[in-house]
């Protein structure tokens, strides 16, 4: 008979890491093979074979990208009967990772400021940069960020006087955001 296989690792739902870990119960007394093919979202496929510790076989990918996934396993016994009917899907989405590069905290004697982040990001979709004057300013203005090489970055030449805050966004294209990275200035 076939060989009996319980899935442990890894659950349907989304992960932010590079890391996943690929683990199943197997309940064989004479187990031959034990595969994992792991199908992306542009349906390559890629195999990889498990290893046993004491009953759990297991795989950790330390490179899996972003997109969906779709991960089957496959168990064959020295009698070559065989199990492939435990899968699992999964997303992987991580956030994009931003860093200011400018403006920085100080007073700017010109009305010209840029706006400029690096955006570590596998698939990037889009950015701006969200300005709100502090005192007695009015409405946040958003303006959208140009890409050049991971260099997200935008010039705004007509600043009137006052302190700001410059509230980053990056998006990548699973619809995972970073707004978390701010910084203030005065003209």
């Amino acid at each position: 008979s076939a060989p009996a296989v319980i899935l442990l690792s890894p659950v349907n739902q989304s992960y932010d890491n590079y890391s996943i870990n690929f683990n199943i119960s197997v309940n064989e007394p004479n187990p031959n093979s034990v595969l994992l093919q792991l199908t992306q979202e542009d349906a390559a496929k890629t195999n990889y074979t498990l290893v046993n510790a004491s009953g759990t076989w297991g795989y950790t990918n330390t490179s899996v990208p972003e997109g969906t996934h779709n991960a089957q396993f496959w168990v064959n016994d020295t009698a070559n009967n065989q199990n492939n009917s435990v899968n699992i899907n999964f997303t992987v989405s991580r956030i994009p990772k931003v860093q200011i590069l400018s403006p920085v905290n100080i007073t700017y004697p010109n009305r010209t400021v840029s706006f400029n982040a690096s955006v570590a990001e596998e698939s990037p979709n889009s950015a701006l940069v969200q300005l709100t004057m502090l005192l007695g300013g009015s409405s946040d203005l958003n303006y959208t960020l140009t890409n050049s090489s991971g260099i997200w970055g935008y010039t705004n030449t007509s600043l009137p006087d006052g302190t700001y805050r410059a509230r980053f966004h990056a998006n990548d294209s699973q619809g995972a955001m970073n707004n978390t990275q701010t910084i203030i200035f005065t003209i």
